[in-house]
């Protein structure tokens, strides 16, 4: 992921959720209201804080990046 979209991710992992249609959600920090975008091609959410860090990624098909 990291290399895909140019990110760097964080390392601490506070809940993850895998979903029944192949998605997983991972939040790396508990914000509030984060504030999603999708990524270009559409495979990804990044979550931000305040618009510069990551909070939170979503793979919305995780076999894509296996």
């Amino acid at each position: 992921v990291e290399a895909t979209y140019h990110v760097k991710l964080p390392r601490k992992v506070v809940a993850a959720d895998f979903g029944t249609k192949g998605d997983l959600y991972v939040r790396f920090k508990h914000v509030a209201k984060p504030v999603g975008e999708a990524t270009e091609d559409g495979f990804a959410v990044l979550f931000y804080e305040d618009g510069d860090t990551i909070v939170g990624l979503e793979l919305l098909n995780v076999e894509r990046f296996i």
